[in-house]
């Protein structure tokens, strides 16, 4: 008796990916947060009180000059398009708190 063994996914689309560079150093950047939860309602009043501390370290600790805030719809669904372009334009760096 023999088994013919089939593998069912497909190739990766592209053969290689690469990470962004790191920065130098996150004194005097700005870092986008992006808080996946959606009940984002003012600086502080989200579901990660992580990232608020997160916030605070990367000011104190790292001299980050700014943090914004980039809440989403839901954890289900990526941002926003336009304030994805707000986000690439304005921010160095970012953290996405659904990974945290």
């Amino acid at each position: 008796m023999s088994f013919t063994i089939l593998e069912p996914t497909a190739p990766p689309a592209s053969a290689e990916r690469r990470l962004a560079p790191r920065l130098d150093t996150l004194a005097g950047k700005t870092v986008a947060l992006i808080d996946g939860w959606g009940r984002h309602t003012g600086e502080g009043d989200h579901m990660y009180p992580l990232l608020d501390d997160i916030q605070r370290r990367l000011v104190a600790e790292h001299g980050v000059k700014e943090c914004l805030w980039y809440p989403k719809e839901s954890i289900a669904k990526g941002l926003w398009q336009p304030r994805l372009t707000e986000l690439i334009a304005r921010a160095d760096a970012a953290i996405v708190g659904e990974a945290i």
